[in-house]
């Protein structure tokens, strides 16, 4: 089945003037990013409807602290977003709609800043985005010391279903925004919410910890048979 742009945008509530690489891919910046190596990456339109014809996920992008956020910052996370979308698109999952939200810094409470894995929980006790999507945060600031130093983020186990999401604990997956890191993390961030846990005895598993991992910014992810059913399976997946 042809899959248009008109088709792209009624499906994602867009009338008037929007942009392909920001409004339907979900790139802030409004252009394809760089993949963490530096390369150039290219997506037709008919390749992203093709991601998701299967198994596909949304993700909401909520970043904290907006007003502290620079040009740096926006470029990471989209690099970060499509990262995730090659991770997650070779065991034939999609992640679909990317949808931009943001705390501005005085609703934050504090949180635009982390500094400890009890504000992480704070932070995704305290927010939620009401739709069908991973809500996946990204603070303004990371500054973890002594025992917490190599963290680089933090996700619920197993997340909550759509309708589950407003009353279900820890609610998100949230993720520092450390450099090159920071695109492995997401997408094993976002693997916790979607049901898997540690795999330290697998160095090139994207479900291995970043100081076991073979290479700890964004090579070697791979996935095992059992924890591609995992994915499949989970509540936030949708069977087209």
């Amino acid at each position: 089945m042809a899959f248009s742009l008109r088709a792209a945008a009624a499906e994602g509530g867009f009338t008037g003037g929007f942009s392909l690489c920001r409004n339907i891919y979900g790139y802030r910046q409004g252009k394809l990013p760089r993949n963490p190596a530096g390369d150039g990456t290219s997506m037709s339109l008919k390749a992203w409807a093709g991601l998701h014809r299967g198994n596909s996920f949304n993700v909401n992008v909520v970043r904290v602290g907006i007003e502290s956020f620079s040009s740096a910052d926006f470029d990471e996370i989209d690099t970060d977003v499509g990262r995730m979308r090659e991770v997650y698109g070779a065991i034939g999952v999609g992640v679909k709609w990317v949808k931009p939200f943001h705390i501005n810094t005085a609703d934050a409470d504090g949180h635009d800043v982390l500094t400890s894995e009890d504000e992480i929980d704070d932070l995704l006790s305290g927010w939620a985005v009401d739709n069908n999507g991973i809500d996946l945060y990204y603070p303004a600031g990371w500054m973890f010391t002594g025992d917490e130093a190599g963290l680089l983020g933090k996700s619920v186990i197993d997340g909550p279903c759509p309708n589950d999401k407003d009353v279900k604990g820890n609610k998100g997956s949230c993720v520092g925004l450390t450099g090159q890191t920071s695109a492995r993390s997401t997408s094993h961030e976002i693997g916790h919410y979607l049901g898997l846990t540690h795999r330290q005895d697998e160095n090139t598993n994207l479900m291995a910890q970043t100081k076991f991992a073979k290479d700890p910014t964004w090579k070697q992810v791979g996935f095992d048979s059992d924890q591609v059913s995992d994915v499949k399976s989970h509540c936030m997946v949708t069977k087209w």
